[in-house]
């Protein structure tokens, strides 16, 4: 049986899964790549907001307004570096659609490139 790659099944599946695209068109390598650096850069944002949240407890507990402004600092940068890994997160998003645009490949001549 002959499997039929296209352009827009690797891009269909670039949009549903970081990476799957790249499988998809048989660039194994690629794949794990967007994979793991999109695994990578979500789990840590979770991991900030998740240390973002513990902070703003520590915030709320204590009386001291000198603490308590540390622990917005801190708060603030946590929250920051979270936003900052999400947009990240999304470049490669969008990097990894763009790639398996580029390097799809049609091999159905019915229908004329895809």
């Amino acid at each position: 049986a002959v499997v039929l790659r296209t352009r827009s099944g690797a891009v269909f599946r670039s949009l549903v899964v970081t990476g799957w695209g790249q499988f998809y068109n048989r660039q194994e390598g690629k794949g794990v790549v967007f994979l793991g650096l999109t695994a990578a850069l979500i789990g840590t944002s979770v991991a900030l907001q998740l240390i973002g949240g513990q902070t703003h407890a520590q915030y709320r507990q204590t009386t001291d307004p000198l603490l308590q402004e540390r622990f917005l600092s801190t708060e603030r940068d946590y929250y920051s570096g979270r936003n900052t890994l999400l947009g990240l997160g999304l470049a490669v998003w969008a990097y990894n659609v763009f790639d398996a645009f580029l390097n799809g490949k049609t091999f159905d001549p019915a229908r004329g490139g895809d």
